[in-house]
């Protein structure tokens, strides 16, 4: 492990010393690349903040409330191709002032993957995506962008779909373009142009502006985007990585980032920027070595009630049951307890009966 570490780092720190040599997307593509394979196995916890900025809407449908703050706590373990991932998230909305509570775990042991959110627990053979996993390379990226790794979704629509399959990015092309070096926060980077289009009509539905810096794992340091149908000088998102995290050497993280949306009807009919809602994260751990049992991201229980459902790949349900009692399933087995208590038990009882014998046969 040290060995690999050492000779990706040598690559990434090559990579950044380029600079004043030619460089296209494809070496920056591959130096995130090569950065985000010194994330196969981390562990690392999040928080996140989400406070809505303009007055909420009084109606957003039938039984709907819309969410006015939120605070989110994330733990992240991937370890071997595995990964457990669970969510405690306390949410406010226009209900009424007392927060509410949604917890959700989901596991994948490398064959499985197994989802539990209240009552409801989710079974899909093979690996599901999530939007809470944390890629460190994807933080201020991702709501403008996709559920993929920052490499996956530099390289185009076919790895996307590789990766995500069809409903990620539907009739979307992306092509990329780089546009030069440039100097954000003292730290010299590399800008990329993203420019999602319809693949019918051409049109371009969003211009994604993004800084890599180099020197802390080609890590974006800020992301803007512009949607062209609207303004083309005024953006409608802007997220920016505000300190970064050193959790190894030369391999760095985001600690704080901060993300922040604009109205798009006020950025098209008067040109001015009102945000709509602001995100900020907060990296409060990592680990790069983490070492768990395979039962870390296998076991859970299923109370009684809870409503199982067997998913396709393509989320579609194949077949669901309700679970009679607690499920041990993915829990280690009893049985063979069960057979050595009812050992024990039954030497106890001839030992006990020889007693019996022995005693009675002596007093005759």
């Amino acid at each position: 492990m040290l060995t690999r570490v050492a000779v990706l780092v040598a690559i990434l720190v090559c990579s950044s010393h380029r600079v004043a040599a030619a460089i296209d997307a494809d070496d920056i593509v591959n130096g995130i690349r090569a950065s985000e394979s010194l994330f196969e196995d981390f562990e690392a916890t999040l928080h996140t903040t989400y406070t809505l900025l303009r007055d909420p809407y009084e109606f957003v449908g039938e039984n709907t409330r819309e969410i006015t703050h939120s605070h989110s706590v994330v733990t992240y373990t991937l370890q071997q191709g595995m990964f457990r991932l669970e969510v405690e998230k306390a949410v406010t909305d226009t209900s009424g002032d007392t927060p509410r509570t949604q917890n959700r775990l989901r596991l994948f042991d490398g064959i499985e993957s197994r989802a539990k959110e209240g009552r409801v627990v989710n079974l899909v053979d093979g690996f599901t995506n999530d939007a809470n996993l944390v890629r460190p390379h994807m933080m201020i990226v991702q709501a403008a962008a996709y559920d993929v790794p920052l490499s996956i979704y530099l390289s185009g629509k076919e790895a996307i779909l590789a990766f995500a399959g069809e409903k990620a990015i539907g009739n979307t092309r992306i092509s990329i373009d780089y546009e030069g070096e440039d100097r954000i926060e003292g730290y010299k980077c590399h800008e990329l142009v993203c420019r999602h289009s319809n693949i019918s009509t051409g049109a371009v539905a969003s211009v994604v502006h993004l800084w890599l810096v180099p020197d802390r794992s080609w890590l974006p340091i800020r992301c803007v985007v512009f949607d062209p149908r609207r303004s083309e000088s005024r953006s409608i998102y802007e997220s920016a990585t505000t300190e970064f995290l050193e959790v190894g050497p030369s391999i760095w993280i985001p600690k704080r980032a901060r993300c922040t949306a604009f109205d798009k009807r006020i950025v098209q009919s008067r040109a001015e920027q009102v945000a709509v809602w602001q995100q900020t994260c907060t990296v409060k751990s990592c680990n790069l070595n983490p070492n768990h049992p395979v039962s870390y991201f296998r076991e859970f229980d299923i109370p009684a009630g809870t409503a199982v459902y067997q998913l396709d790949l393509n989320g579609e349900i194949v077949g669901s049951h309700r679970e009679r009692a607690i499920s041990s399933r993915w829990q280690a087995p009893i049985w063979p307890l069960l057979l050595l208590g009812g050992a024990v038990f039954g030497l106890f009882a001839f030992l006990f009966w020889r007693k019996c014998s022995w005693a009675a046969g002596a007093s005759r």
